[in-house]
């Protein structure tokens, strides 16, 4: 499979409860590179500020 520098990826986290939502999130992350983006599904407003905080650092 190629891999695209503007390739987006997706993942639904909704059904996960912290801290394992930024776990999910840093995993996928940690195998992307460069211009790829990733579109995150979430639930609530704790869940978007952990996560948020966590791709930030």
């Amino acid at each position: 499979m190629c891999v695209t520098e503007n390739e987006t990826f997706f993942i639904d986290i909704t059904e996960k409860k912290c801290p394992m939502t930024t776990v999910y999130v840093r995993a996928k992350l940690d195998t992307m590179t460069s211009g790829q983006r990733l579109e995150v599904r979430l639930r609530g407003t704790e869940t978007r500020k952990n996560v948020g905080t966590s791709v930030r650092a």
